[in-house]
């Protein structure tokens, strides 16, 4: 149950508006780079399983019944857990972990994601998802699990919070360090170069022997729109000249 009511309210109910989300259109054309991609996603899915392993073990010593103090006792907030509250703990944690990763992985170019502010329909979308989880941690009406006090939903929100804002700065330095020792290229001025190469090639190498240039018409096609496109950009830049001596 636990499992179908997180992939309703979170993964389900996040992806159903991702399509009507409001994004900011980049200054650049997009470009697919494997090693920033891996990277991006790398670094918020590791700090995200550490933080989830680090609670799991917390309540787990919370709910020893040895009595050994534990940081979750020693700041009062959880006296004693049973297994199923651990259990609810974990489940809330996990829904509002699933929360910070959509938005850690919806920031673009390795950035903030307090810096890409969510639609309208995100927004709800985000707090009917933190809502509805917490009201089910607090009045868990199912036999499977026990539900938690406000003291053990407080410290998982603040928990989520914290490895959230730890998961963010992760990412943004793990992005950093990527661009720093292994630089992206810009592969566009490459492309140009060799458009060029390929346009302006010794006519002697690409004649048969009756004069007539040994192209097929697909070749023939893909250079006149090759062709079609530099020039659109030779206007361009002609026509941005022409504007600012006027």
């Amino acid at each position: 149950i636990a499992l179908v009511l997180l992939s309703l309210f979170n993964d389900g109910l996040l992806a159903s508006v991702a399509p009507v989300d409001t994004v900011v259109a980049s200054l650049h054309s997009p470009t697919w780079h494997p090693r920033r991609f891996a990277v991006h996603v790398g670094s918020i899915a590791f700090v995200s399983t550490c933080a989830s392993t680090l609670w799991l073990t917390w309540l787990l010593n919370a709910a020893a019944v040895d009595g050994t103090p534990t940081i979750l006792r020693r700041v009062g907030l959880v006296d004693s857990l049973s297994y199923g509250q651990v259990q609810m703990a974990v489940y809330l944690h996990l829904a509002l972990s699933d929360v910070g990763l959509f938005y850690s992985a919806r920031a673009g170019n390795g950035a903030l994601a307090c810096l890409d502010c969510p639609g309208k329909s995100l927004g709800l979308a985000t707090a009917l998802a933190a809502s509805s989880a917490t009201l089910l941690a607090l009045f868990w009406p199912f036999q499977t699990m026990q539900r938690v006090s406000e003291g053990v939903v407080l410290a998982t929100w603040v928990f989520a919070l914290i490895g959230f804002a730890v998961q963010e700065l992760f990412k943004v330095a793990a992005m950093a360090c990527m661009e720093r020792v292994m630089p992206v290229a810009d592969n566009s001025a490459e492309w140009h170069r060799r458009n060029r190469l390929v346009l302006h090639q010794d006519p002697n190498q690409a004649r048969r022997g009756d004069g007539h240039p040994s192209l097929s018409l697909d070749t023939a096609v893909d250079r006149l729109a090759r062709l079609d496109i530099e020039l659109k950009a030779l206007r361009s830049v002609l026509h941005a000249a022409s504007a600012s001596t006027h």
